[in-house]
């Protein structure tokens, strides 16, 4: 299985072995029943196993699963499955454009920044194209 992905308002290119996601600070709080509902309205295979922790289904192929934690829950935790860009892509248009946003897969010292230019194909890229074996 590919290594997760985390979205934070954080560039992790910022941190050091003594900073952790959970140790930088945001303004961001992100309201989970909030965007299970949201998320609800966009995915039509959405399940909700908690406000904070989901995954939905793709009729192509197994879909992604999320999981939000941290101080007001501004670190998204992502395993990919199909669908993951479409996801990224909405997520950032859920958060407001006030907030930055990386996306970087775990272990990385670089992000992606996802912006409201942030297209699939730059996603795609970024990510690469995967499938689940």
């Amino acid at each position: 299985m590919p290594s997760p992905y985390y979205i934070t308002p954080f560039d992790p290119s910022e941190w050091n072995e003594d900073t952790t996601p959970i140790e930088k600070t945001s303004n961001l709080r992100v309201d989970g029943k909030d965007l299970v509902s949201k998320a609800n309205l966009r995915f039509p295979n959405f399940v909700a196993i908690s406000p904070t922790s989901w995954y939905f289904e793709h009729e192509l192929d197994r879909g992604a699963s999320g999981i939000l934690y941290g101080p007001g829950n501004q670190i998204l935790k992502l395993e990919y499955g199909e669908g993951l860009e479409d996801f990224i892509l909405w997520y950032r248009s859920y958060i407001l454009s006030d907030y930055k946003l990386f996306l970087f897969i775990e272990g990385a010292d670089k992000g992606f920044p996802l912006t409201s230019e942030t297209t699939f194909q730059s996603l795609r890229q970024f990510i690469g194209v995967k499938r689940w074996d």
